[in-house]
Order: structure tokens, then C-alpha cells, then sequence
């Protein structure tokens, strides 16, 4: 096993994932647009807004994926349960850029409406 597949599986499982970041590291959320640069922004997005805070659930590893210095990561947050008891599960897509046993830019891909979407499909709203 390589060594950054290792540091994105060994920070994925972390209850502090953001000591795996560079201190100038930067994290993009892709499709909200936000931006956090530096260490404690990112240690704030993980316990404050990260998907797995939101929906106070964990992100389940379903692959990694290596080459040139960039780990792609495909992951499943599983959330609280609705309330028909069923776990609320987001896909999600990282995009990892590694040195030296360190994250230094990552690049998110959600779908953050999609908790939503489910909430109101359960209330009866109508799709479109």
C-alpha cells in the first residue's frame, strides 16, 4: 500500500482530521463555492459543516484511487436516521493533493441539497 493511500485512509478514520493538513492547506467545497484556507479553518469545516457534522453521521470509505501525487477518494456519509428510520446516505467525491505525509489542497464534490430533497420527498412534495 502506498503511502498517501495510507494517509488518506489513516485521515479518513481520524477523530481529528485535520491534523493531516498542511498548515497552508487549502480545502474547496466545489459546488457550494466556499474556500478554507489554513489549518483551523479547516479544523472548524470538519466539526462545524463538514457533511458528516451536519448530518451527524460518518463518511464510509468506498475507494481510493492513486496517481501523480493526488488521491481520489469515493465516499458514502451515512447520517442520522430520517424520520422513517432510514440512514440518510450522500455520495461524495475527494480530490486529494499530497507531500510529505501531508493533505495540501482538497477539492469536494457533494451534493448538499440531497438531504433536503429526501426530507421533503418524505413530507410528500411533489418532484419535478
Amino acid at each position: 500500500m502506498s503511502e498517501h493511500i495510507r494517509l488518506l485512509q489513516d485521515y479518513l478514520l481520524s477523530h481529528n482530521p485535520a491534523r493531516f493538513f498542511a498548515d497552508d492547506a487549502t480545502l474547496e467545497d466545489v459546488l457550494a463555492g466556499g474556500i478554507w484556507r489554513g489549518w483551523e479553518a479547516i479544523d472548524a469545516w470538519h466539526r462545524q459543516a463538514s457533511p458528516s457534522a451536519v448530518l451527524e453521521g460518518q463518511a464510509e470509505l468506498v475507494r481510493l484511487i492513486e496517481g501523480d501525487g493526488v488521491v481520489a477518494a469515493e465516499l458514502l456519509v451515512v447520517g442520522a436516521p430520517d424520520s422513517n428510520g432510514n440512514a440518510v446516505r450522500l455520495p461524495m467525491v475527494g480530490i486529494y493533493e499530497v507531500a510529505g505525509r501531508m493533505i495540501h489542497r482538497a477539492r469536494l464534490y457533494f451534493d448538499p441539497a440531497r438531504p433536503i430533497a429526501r426530507t421533503l420527498k418524505e413530507l410528500g412534495a411533489d418532484s419535478r
